[in-house]
């Protein structure tokens, strides 16, 4: 990486340097917030953080300070899933077994890492090596998920909402937040027409956030109407390209919107489908706007991502469009979960 990308000698031992400073910073706050939270949702946090350190080295890794703030994510995520949890988890009996693991991590992450990459470097290649770090991340997730299902099918629910939350918020805030710059520099729009065009959606949107409450009312079952707004957002944004009339864009335009306006109502309503009650308590909704507020933070940088490795405006609509069909299977497995409900 020092021979691809040319980072500054100090910038590349920050790269390792950055996991110690991030626990400096926050090893004692993270065991106050185990204390209050519990093991299992800072567990899920840690994945989640990881995981986005894993892929936030792959977005741009021409950009050293992107690179020390992925591996920064991914230092803050293993403070919170190492030695805290490890030692506060097992019994007494099991102790010594902990404590020689702890000290084992930095060796046997030396030895996996030099294993698993040889093949790759020497190929001239790194990126797999990420790769399969964010593959062992997602695996702890899920082996997580399970062990919470055995305490309560409730939590694996939320977390799959929040989950749906992530990538559905990714690509729309990339979408609202980009649009401006695409409707002057791809369409020509003068700045001022910009701000116009892009209330359009949001107004469609707002129509439809409010429809969606009504059709609830009506009985309609929410797993299926959140299904439904993404499937439909996710063909929209596929056929969108292709599109060759502004009469066919504007029907485009509208169909987005009616999805666009169902989903996050759909969304806000699962913890209390989840749960059953009527009511979801804070807990729950902390798990879910744990997925949202993650998806507001991807999406902003989709868009400079996208021009950055030389693709153009057009290739968003299929990758907004690969987001919002990845974030229709989750909610089509949550539907499945949720039938006895």
């Amino acid at each position: 990486m020092l021979h691809l990308y040319d980072y500054d000698r100090l910038l590349a031992g920050g790269l390792m340097s950055v996991y110690a400073l991030i626990g400096l910073i926050f090893s004692v706050r993270i065991g106050r917030w185990l204390d209050r939270y519990g093991a299992g949702r800072m567990l899920f946090l840690a994945c989640l953080v990881m995981l986005c350190g894993n892929l936030g080295a792959l977005v741009a890794p021409d950009l050293g300070g992107l690179v020390l703030a992925a591996r920064g994510l991914e230092g803050f995520a293993f403070a919170i899933a190492g030695p805290v949890i490890a030692n506060a988890s097992a019994r007494a009996r099991h102790l010594p077994v902990v404590f020689a693991l702890t000290a084992a991590w930095i060796p046997i992450g030396q030895i996996s890492a030099a294993l698993i990459g040889q093949p790759f470097i020497g190929a001239g290649s790194w990126q797999p090596l990420w790769w399969i770090a964010a593959g062992a991340t997602f695996a702890m997730a899920l082996w997580i998920a399970v062990l919470r299902h055995r305490l309560g099918p409730a939590v694996p629910n939320l977390a799959l909402v929040g989950f749906t939350f992530t990538l559905w918020a990714a690509q729309y805030f990339a979408f609202v937040t980009w649009s401006p710059s695409y409707l002057v520099e791809a369409l020509g729009f003068a700045p001022g027409d910009a701000v116009l065009g892009y209330l359009l959606p949001v107004g469609l949107l707002l129509l439809f956030v409010l429809t969606c409450g009504g059709i609830m009312r009506m009985g309609v079952p929410i797993p299926a109407l959140l299904l439904g707004s993404l499937l439909l957002q996710a063909s929209v944004w596929w056929w969108l390209p292709t599109a060759e009339s502004p009469l066919w864009a504007g029907f485009g335009l509208v169909a987005w919107a009616t999805g666009a306006g169902t989903t996050p109502t759909c969304l806000f309503a699962m913890p209390s489908a989840v749960i059953g009650a009527g009511r979801a308590g804070p807990r729950a909704f902390g798990i879910v706007m744990t997925g949202r507020n993650l998806g507001v933070l991807i999406g902003p940088l989709l868009i400079p991502t996208i021009l950055a490795l030389g693709d153009t405006w057009g290739s968003a609509g299929p990758i907004f469009g690969g987001l919002t069909l990845a974030a229709g299977g989750v909610a089509a497995l949550l539907a499945w979960r949720l039938r006895p409900i």
